[in-house]
């Protein structure tokens, strides 16, 4: 989890050092600022047996017309009960580093491929359990995904 903090904090201060002005416009090499682009999701649901939290920033940059890249840490939580006041519960956290490139063969629509490394614990809470009947997992899960989409409001 120390990683996971380290690692957003990385990013919002870094974020912060390249917003700064070049104090000699004729110095200015390749990074521009107005390339630099931020967004992201933020996630709740609550449903009768479903709590489901979460939030996925990310911070960018153009490298010309039709390319983007970015990087995109995330942390999604989610605790299911099986019966309304009784029942095994089991609760999942998942978090951990991403990034994207995302290619626009038309201005309007774009190609997409994510990678994300995900780091998962579970918990698995037994009705009327107690600490020693509580079990834990953690693994890590890699994926790759690949998509497209229409963007609306890109100029060239």
């Amino acid at each position: 989890m120390k990683k996971v903090m380290f690692f957003l904090a990385f990013c919002l201060l870094s974020n912060g050092l390249l917003a700064q002005e070049a104090s000699d416009p004729s110095s200015e090499g390749f990074f521009k600022k107005e390339n630099l682009f931020v967004g992201g999701t933020v996630n709740a649901q609550f449903a009768n047996q479903t709590t489901a939290l979460g939030i996925s920033p990310y911070v960018g940059y153009s490298l010309g017309k039709f390319l983007d890249v970015a990087i995109s840490p995330g942390i999604n939580y989610v605790s299911q009960r099986d019966y309304p006041y009784f029942g095994d519960r089991i609760r999942q956290t998942t978090y951990g580093p991403g990034g994207f490139v995302r290619m626009f063969p038309i201005k309007s629509i774009f190609l997409i491929g994510q990678y994300e490394f995900n780091f998962l614990n579970n918990k698995y809470i037994p009705y009327g359990a107690t600490g020693s009947a509580v079990e834990k997992y953690k693994y890590d899960a890699h994926s790759f995904l690949v998509g497209g989409g229409f963007a609306s409001g890109r100029d060239f």
